[in-house]
């Protein structure tokens, strides 16, 4: 017979999973990285996205939205057969899947709540992140001269 302990209580993986997942999603941040903030995050989205579908036990109730994006990634896959930079456009296609697949996790969560909860502590911890960046380490973008405006950039019209 096998010890069960009874005085644990019971876990909802599914939520906690989701949980760390977007809490980790919201700290992603590689410093120094062109594209610090969404470089790393299409990397995580690419590993645990098809991951999340493959264990996924339910089966999906399509509707009208599951599919209109069906055919539109239908039509983006059989697109790539006439681009002219197929690499360029292997990535855009394969941001699409990914959004399609977040689609569909998200119609398939009957609630929000641990989104909302990983999301939130994400962001608390890298905004004081960002912060202590600012503060103690990080002086923004070395330039020769401050720029005159949001636009215009003084030392590139040698003014």
């Amino acid at each position: 017979m096998l010890l069960r302990a009874t005085f644990l209580p019971r876990t909802n993986w599914p939520s906690v999973t989701l949980t760390a997942f977007f809490f980790f999603f919201a700290i992603m941040f590689g410093y120094g990285m062109g594209g610090a903030a969404t470089t790393p995050r299409w990397a995580m989205l690419s590993v645990f996205l098809p991951l999340w579908l493959m264990f996924q036990q339910e089966r999906m109730v399509w509707t009208a939205g599951h599919v209109v994006g069906a055919a539109f990634l239908t039509y983006a896959t059989l697109s790539m057969s006439w681009v002219t930079v197929p690499i360029q456009s292997v990535d855009v296609l394969w941001k699409y899947w990914l959004l399609g697949a977040a689609f569909v996790i998200g119609s398939r969560t009957d609630n929000p709540r641990p989104i909302y909860a990983g999301l939130g502590l994400g962001f608390c911890v890298n905004s004081a992140f960002v912060i202590a960046l600012y503060f103690y380490v990080w002086r923004g973008i070395v330039q020769i001269d401050a720029p005159s405006s949001s636009f215009i950039k003084r030392n590139y019209l040698n003014r």
